[in-house]
């Protein structure tokens, strides 16, 4: 008896099994910040955008202005807002750091967003929107609160710069004879959906 219920435990039973997989696959956004001046685009990063249309000899105070557009472009796919536009000044020519820095603590970046038919020059920037002095250099402005720093995929935020030394202002003697560039840094940050 013993031995009639030892088989009754090894009794097998077979079934078919199946298995099945899904693979779904997905593209991540991309946030790309360009800039243009209205003719030549540019990436501006890793190497900076050249922006030779901003620039100005023989600068004194309350002498020659330089007005240049500056297009902020979305090129990614994800809309963004831009958050903050620094300036530092950068040796040029045979100068020396100290004299870059003087002349940066004279010069007055000043910019404004430009509409659509909007042309950046003495007359807009200086009548249309008032006489203000910008800030010395270095400086960083948060613009994310402006009228166009949010940008859609494809869209872009037209700015005119002025760049002067303002006549009510003294500079120090080593910003005589200087040489400098404005270096413009661009931070953007993705629309939180």
């Amino acid at each position: 008896m013993c031995a009639a219920l030892g088989l009754v435990g090894y009794a097998t039973s077979a079934a078919f099994t199946d298995a099945g997989s899904v693979g779904a696959s997905f593209v991540s956004g991309k946030l790309d910040l360009s800039v243009s001046d209205g003719t030549t685009p540019g990436q501006g990063a890793p190497t900076p955008y050249p922006f030779n249309a901003l620039t100005v000899d023989g600068m004194y105070p309350g002498g020659p202005a330089s007005y240049a557009e500056l297009r902020l472009v979305n090129s990614g796919t994800l809309p963004l807002t831009v958050t903050t536009i620094g300036s530092s000044a950068a040796t040029a020519g045979s100068s020396t750091t100290a004299q870059a820095d003087a002349l940066g603590t004279a010069v007055r970046l000043r910019f404004v967003t430009l509409g659509p038919s909007d042309v950046c020059n003495a007359n807009f920037m200086d009548v249309v929107n008032g006489s203000g002095t910008g800030s010395p250099i270095p400086t960083t402005v948060n613009v994310s609160a402006q009228q166009g720093a949010t940008l859609g995929a494809g869209a872009n935020w037209r700015l005119c710069f002025k760049l002067a030394i303002p006549a009510d202002t003294v500079p120090p003697a080593a910003a005589q004879g200087a040489s400098m560039r404005v270096m413009l840094a661009v931070d953007a940050r993705q629309v939180q959906p």
